[in-house]
């Protein structure tokens, strides 16, 4: 019989950063029209030029209209609200 003396607790893995992951968090669903769309594209929340980087509280589903629309702004400038903030799955 073995016997447990000590229990040594893992640090929780996250997922990496990836396009699939963000497409999978959003559920491929476009986070300014609501549209499920067959090609969605990544969106920068805060523009890359305006500082912004790649993370997964930056990074969310627009499908190419929307980000078409956006551009290089940030959603408040364009007037498109985002439906649900981007978050760090759990």
């Amino acid at each position: 019989m073995i016997r447990l003396s000590h229990y040594v607790k893992l640090p929780r893995h996250r997922p990496a950063l990836s396009r699939r992951a963000i497409l999978r968090r959003d559920k491929y669903t476009c986070q300014y029209c609501g549209e499920t769309t067959m090609r969605p594209t990544l969106d920068h929340v805060l523009p890359r030029r305006l500082g912004g980087g790649s993370s997964w509280t930056n990074l969310v589903t627009a499908c190419r209209d929307c980000n078409g629309l956006k551009g290089g702004r940030t959603p408040e400038q364009a007037g498109m609200p985002l439906r649900r903030p981007a978050f760090a799955p759990a």
